[in-house]
């Protein structure tokens, strides 16, 4: 298994376009069991990634792709999305000497340009194809949601009557 950050833990690495922060916020990262097709070797780590294999596995000793020994062999594999990611941060074109963080828990996925996901699903898309409600629905892990909320009767005539000393622009 490869390096994990434990909970809470950030880490300050340094990148060739400068700082890179990875922080794992809510759990210890779980890899084992992954199918076949999220894991690639040394040789193709290394053709992607165009690096040496000390560079690889100089990202391996500092958390910016996880590996796995190949049991009852002495080569290891390495995760397909880390290795894709530092493929996109090596394209990256704006130059920009910032700092880069990557966000990755069960429930958020930051990436190196900015995207934000919710458990897989694209916030940009999330906004334009669903409503609060069903996002949270998502979030939270509703498979079956109650339908829409409606609020008691006298709860709403105290909301109502509060109102009423509000300025007008306010209500």
């Amino acid at each position: 298994m490869g390096e994990v950050l434990p909970l809470g833990v950030v880490s300050s690495l340094r990148g060739s376009r400068g700082p890179l922060y990875v922080v794992n916020i809510d759990q210890i990262n779980v890899i084992s069991g992954m199918a076949e097709t999220e894991w690639v070797t040394a040789g193709e780590a290394m053709a992607r990634l165009g690096v040496k294999p000390q560079t690889l596995y100089a990202y391996v000793s500092r958390g910016l792709v996880r590996r796995e020994r190949v049991a009852g062999t002495r080569t290891s594999r390495y995760l397909r999305a880390d290795v894709e990611r530092l493929a996109a941060r090596a394209r990256r074109t704006d130059g920009g000497p910032g700092p880069e963080i990557v966000v990755d828990s069960a429930l958020t996925r930051l990436d190196p340009v900015g995207r934000l996901a919710y458990r897989g699903w694209d916030v940009a898309r999330a906004a334009e194809e669903a409503g609060y409600e069903a996002v949270a629905e998502w979030l939270w892990g509703v498979d079956d949601p109650a339908g829409p909320w409606t609020a008691p009767a006298d709860a709403l005539a105290v909301a109502e009557a509060v109102q009423v000393v509000l300025p007008a622009d306010a209500r």
